[in-house]
């Protein structure tokens, strides 16, 4: 019998009149034919896998006659196949999806004729949700089958789907049909010959995809979230890629935007990229903790406070989303993902100016598809015209105090993202470029923006828990961007290049000597946050980094203030937050105290701390060891006259007699020059 059906089919291509135009785009032979019945169709596979079952699989095709006889009865085949794929009983909904499939792989480019189709599409969407796998199964390839056979997708199945995904002011549809919605799209979209996907239809769709109603519901930070639109978006728009890359949909050369083929291609580029960026936004991976070399602490990736947020760090390298952002890339006729980047940053940024100032109220969509292009893109992006500049803006804006605290948050660890790196190897360098130094480009003034319009402006206190969460991002980022400090201040060769700070030193000074300055103020105020300890930590660290930075040139009138906040954290009732403060303690005579600071001063700050060399906890005698050894390099006589009455107190002697021991060396030393 199948070989009967083979010959009669042989036998019926032969008698019709069938034009067949081939074409080559991006090296593979596309076929476009005209033809004067539908028997004759552009491939049945996809990447060597068959779009239909058994029989329809491969060569197998229904005879012209048997076609002919399916259409002479499809006005009552449709409504019967839509009606049982909404049965309450499952064996109902399967035969309805089964005969359904059936008919539309029989009824091929008929079906797109017929007034029923709008009602088969909502049928399918219905249907696709199905409990029963088999049955929902069958709905995707009678899907496939809707969009392999339709002559013209961009006036028959295209503009249904269109809206039933987009959805509309007056009947936006809920999560679950939207997400069904994008299911039914990704099948016909999949199975749809490349030929037959122009430049506009491709857009028609990737618009869609890119509307507000489909990516509102990425949102991560809303009850009413449902991941399945952005797992169903992401397929519908690989597909979509994937065919449109065959066909050339998306190709392009520069100087051919006038054409309104290569108008469409751009816009449907733009609006594919931004529905990856979203995606992209969502799969962030967890930023990686490191040892500091300098202290001994772990440093890195922001933690606690703000469990629950988005995850700010950069997105994975391997992912769906990251394969699609390569395909489009192809599509595009590029050699690289970065000139992707390169092709749509202008855009991507003008719209983040536009909506930071106007839609983002709180952390939304729009905003995590700008912090996924800021973390994602390449770092030789920032180096583009004015790209760096309008970062800068959208941080700026989005980073003022009468804005959201969330919105706030979100940006600073965006921001702090940027900075993060691995400590550099034994030989001072750095293995890779800082992203958070790129968008800095040696520029103090674009330092000097981050400092006080993006960190500054989340220090100063308000009441509340998401103000507190804030401010914890803040320090956090601040710490981060003046980490290297730390680290040259402990390493003694390297290169050089490889030594420059991120933030200089003069654009920190900068911020520091404006009349009121709020940048110290405010780091003292989170040392002392009541909400979260992780606060009071970081906000230590952050301190580390401004005297490791700021040195000698922090001046007498700082250096007054900071002692006796370092102080109160000795007395904190954690003891990682006193091990914080001690290595403060330790830094400030390293590297912030000149030799010829006043000796009252130095008393009043090394005596009350040489208490602390008496504390239960081990790690934080050493650390209070560790500053009283900085000390006796600068200051040896003070040392000796703070420690020489602990010696009959201190249940820990040794610290006391090695931190004596090594001032009374340094006096011997400046006696003996």
């Amino acid at each position: 019998e199948e070989a009967g059906a083979a010959n009669e089919a042989a036998l019926a291509r032969q008698t019709r009149r069938t034009k067949t135009e081939k074409v080559t785009r991006s090296g593979e032979d596309l076929h476009t034919e005209t033809v004067v019945d539908d028997d004759e169709e552009t491939r049945e596979t996809v990447d060597g896998v068959s779009l239909f079952p058994h029989p329809f699989d491969g060569d197998k095709r229904p005879s012209h006659s048997a076609r002919t006889l399916v259409a002479s009865v499809l006005r009552s085949l449709f409504p019967l196949a839509i009606k049982e794929t909404r049965e309450w009983t499952a064996s109902k909904r399967n035969a309805g999806a089964r005969l359904l499939g059936t008919t539309l792989l029989y009824a091929r480019e008929k079906a797109h004729f017929s007034p029923f189709l709008p009602s088969i599409i909502h049928a399918l969407i219905d249907a696709v949700t199905d409990d029963d796998k088999d049955t929902a199964a069958r709905v995707l390839v009678a899907a496939r089958a809707l969009g392999h056979y339709a002559r013209d997708p961009e006036r028959s199945w295209i503009p249904l789907l269109v809206d039933a995904v987009a959805g509309d002011a007056t009947g936006t549809p809920t999560d679950v049909k939207r997400a069904a919605s994008l299911v039914i799209a990704a099948a016909a979209i999949r199975a749809t010959p490349p030929a037959r996907l122009t430049a506009s239809a491709c857009r028609l769709l990737a618009d869609a995809l890119a509307s507000p109603n489909v990516l509102n519901r990425f949102d991560e930070g809303k009850e009413n979230t449902n991941s399945a639109v952005r797992t169903q978006c992401l397929s519908a728009a690989a597909n979509l890629v994937a065919v449109a890359g065959r066909s050339g949909a998306l190709f392009f050369r520069d100087g051919d935007e006038s054409t309104a083929s290569a108008e469409h291609s751009k816009a449907a580029s733009a609006s594919l990229f931004r529905v990856l960026l979203q995606t992209r936004a969502a799969e962030s991976t967890l930023g990686e903790s490191h040892v500091s070399s300098d202290t001994n602490d772990v440093v890195g990736a922001t933690s606690g406070a703000m469990s629950g947020g988005q995850n700010p760090f950069p997105p994975s390298e391997q992912s769906a989303s990251a394969s699609a952002m390569a395909n489009l890339a192809n599509a595009r006729g590029f050699q690289r993902v970065d000139d992707l980047y390169l092709a749509h940053a202008n855009d991507a940024l003008f719209t983040a100016r536009v909506e930071a100032d106007s839609v983002w109220d709180t952390p939304n969509p729009s905003q995590r598809a700008f912090c996924a292009f800021f973390l994602d893109a390449p770092i030789s992006v920032f180096a583009y015209g004015t790209v760096a500049d309008d970062c800068l803006a959208v941080f700026r804006s989005a980073g003022e105090q009468n804005r959201d605290p969330r919105l706030r948050a979100a940006m600073l660890q965006t921001m702090d993202a940027a900075f993060e790196e691995p400590p550099p190897g034994n030989d001072g360098v750095f293995l890779r470029e800082n992203r958070g130094g790129a968008l800095i480009g040696g520029v103090d003034t674009r330092a000097v923006t981050i400092l006080e319009s993006v960190v500054l402006e989340s220090l100063v206190w308000r009441a509340g828990a998401t103000a507190a969460a804030a401010r914890y991002a803040a320090v956090v980022c601040l710490g981060t961007m003046l980490r290297r400090s730390l680290f040259f201040s402990a390493q003694t060769s390297g290169d050089a290049s490889a030594k420059k700070l991120l933030v200089s030193q003069r654009a920190l000074l900068a911020v520091l000597r404006k009349t009121h300055s709020g940048l110290l103020p405010g780091v003292f105020s989170a040392m002392e946050e009541d909400y979260y300890a992780e606060t009071r930590k970081a906000a230590c660290y952050a301190l580390d980094g401004v005297l490791a930075t700021a040195g000698c040139d922090l001046g007498d009138e700082k250096r007054r203030a900071t002692y006796p906040e370092i102080l109160k954290r000795m007395d904190d009732s954690r003891d990682d937050v006193r091990v914080a403060a001690a290595r403060c303690a330790r830094r400030f005579f390293l590297n912030a105290c000149p030799v010829d600071w006043d000796e009252t001063n130095c008393v009043y700050f090394l005596k009350p701390l040489a208490v602390h060399m008496d504390d239960p906890n081990e790690l934080v005698r050493n650390a209070v060891l560790d500053a009283f050894l900085a000390a006796a390099e600068k200051k040896p006589a003070v040392v000796i006259e703070a420690l020489t009455p602990t010696k009959e107190t201190h249940r820990f002697r040794e610290h006391v007699e090695r931190a004596l021991e090594a001032a009374n060396a340094k006096l011997s030393d400046e006696r003996r020059a």
